[in-house]
């Protein structure tokens, strides 16, 4: 999952600027530069999401696993729980990406439901928190 992180933040704003540069200025190029990229990168965040979406309609499958981790996170004096849960698929496990609980109602070892992808078991979520 970082791959697609680095393309997004490294790979295609150099080759953006190398490209802009053969129709522009450096001054202009390196001014458009940040507007391509912010164009880009919510643009990527709904095709990721949708992607995700279709996986979970074609293969989609919900099983219970077992919140492993709780971590306090603050935002501006304001704090919730972000957990992070496992499950066992095909003999393998596997953990969701920690997920907001807001309204505290997770401890360690609860029971929860997580939908994943059984063509890719890595994308998950966690349905009870939805």
């Amino acid at each position: 999952r970082i791959l697609p992180f680095l393309l997004l933040f490294a790979a295609i704003p150099f080759t953006l600027y190398k490209t802009l540069l053969l129709f522009f200025e450096k001054k202009n190029a390196t001014k458009y530069t940040p507007f391509i990229i912010l164009i880009l990168g919510p643009g990527f965040g709904i095709w990721c999401n949708y992607l995700s979406e279709k996986d979970f309609k074609s293969n989609g499958e919900v099983i219970h696993g077992k919140v492993i981790k709780r971590v306090w996170s603050s935002v501006k004096n304001r704090g919730y729980w972000a957990i992070t849960a496992e499950f066992e698929y095909n003999s393998k496990k596997y953990t969701t990406f920690p997920e907001d609980d807001k309204s505290n109602k997770f401890r360690l070892n609860d029971k929860i439901r997580v939908r994943f992808s059984t063509r890719n078991p890595e994308n998950s979520e966690i349905i009870d928190l939805k």
